[in-house]
């Protein structure tokens, strides 16, 4: 008989990664703003990089989540029908 190894407890690792992840965003952001104080343009510069993220979101729904996942059917069955 096959013997599958006990399931792993995930959650606890997940939870760690999340948490690293948002202390990482939550520094970068900490940056940005300093940065910000310093160098006025760099208001302008986020506006920018917000607008490329929110440009690739919409991309994403529009194109991942409207679009039919169904290929379209060939022309060559069509025409044979």
């Amino acid at each position: 008989m096959i013997r599958r190894p006990p399931p792993s407890n995930n959650g606890n690792r997940n939870a760690a990664t999340f948490l690293a992840l948002l202390a990482l965003m939550a520094a970068g952001l900490g940056l940005v703003f300093l940065t910000a104080m310093v160098l006025p343009q760099m208001a302008g510069i986020l506006a920018v990089g917000v607008g490329f993220f929110f440009f690739g979101a919409l991309h994403y729904m529009i194109w991942g989540w409207w679009m039919p996942s169904a290929p379209p059917d060939d022309d060559e069955e069509n025409d044979a029908a």
